[in-house]
């Protein structure tokens, strides 16, 4: 079984006993819309990269998941973007009662930490290492919640790697400390690993956004010069190449990460 079916499989295995039935039934289908399971995959890439078995840390990957289901619900609701579409089927909140997707998505980050708590796999010590860190990344200065804010009421006075930083690239980071804590790597190590983790968060959200716009879609970089674009991306790769390759870890499997993820957009050429 690989990686992505060991996730899946317990994702719907922790969800299993979810009650009453109307919440399980909204959490499944939020859980199941044909995610790629990006984060809680880098959590167990970087986890046997460091040379320990992965699935040690199945339970907390799983629970990266959970905290960005939650977000994506809450991002889709009417008050904030008001999208009825997610990963190509109806949002949560157009196929259930709004009131039922605001619960599911609060739900999801309780049972976040609640996955944590529970983990029989690591030390009392690094489940407090963990919960700190996702408490950390999803929350407001460092933060998921923090980067989605400023999104929202962005006039000009938020820096968009600011925003990116914060909505996209935290959580990122918060995969592979996971990884990195389950693991017990280094500081040295650690330090590494986290500015690949920016790297690869900011990009992501950049090539995101230059995909939207070429659908017409307003994005923060929408009024940025294409060779400024271009220049932005080639430094973050440059960049992050630099830092895989001063680890004495095979990181194939990193930069191929990387690669795909400007890959995304074709007309980017490095």
């Amino acid at each position: 079984m690989n990686n992505l079916d060991l996730i899946n499989k317990r994702i719907n295995e922790l969800l299993s006993k979810t009650h009453p039935k109307e919440l399980k039934k909204a959490t499944l289908y939020a859980i199941n819309a044909n995610a790629k399971r990006f984060r809680p995959l880098l959590t167990l890439t970087i986890i046997d990269i460091l040379g320990k078995n992965c699935k040690r840390g199945l339970d907390a990957a799983c629970s990266i998941e959970f905290i960005h289901t939650y977000s994506l619900i809450h991002d889709d609701l009417p008050c904030i973007d008001n999208d009825d579409f997610r990963r190509g089927r109806p949002s949560l909140h157009k196929v259930f009662p709004e009131w039922l997707a605001l619960l599911t998505g609060d739900f999801f980050l309780n049972f976040a930490f609640e996955t944590l708590s529970n983990m029989k796999t690591i030390s009392d010590k690094q489940k407090i290492k963990l919960i700190a860190t996702l408490t950390k990344r999803s929350g407001d200065k460092c933060g998921m919640i923090g980067g989605q804010i400023l999104d929202m009421i962005n006039s000009g006075k938020s820096n968009w790697k600011t925003i990116y930083y914060g909505k996209t690239a935290a959580l990122i980071i918060a995969a592979i400390e996971f990884g990195c804590i389950i693991a017990n790597a280094d500081n040295k190590t650690v330090k590494k690993l986290i500015k690949y983790g920016e790297n690869i968060g900011l990009l992501y959200q950049i090539i995101d956004d230059l995909i939207d716009h070429e659908t017409k879609k307003q994005s923060i970089l929408t009024n940025t010069k294409n060779p400024e674009i271009k220049k932005i991306i080639k430094n973050l790769y440059t960049s992050t190449i630099k830092t895989l390759e001063k680890m004495p870890y095979n990181t194939k499997i990193l930069e191929n990460i990387l690669r795909k993820i400007i890959d995304q957009f074709p007309t980017i050429k490095l």
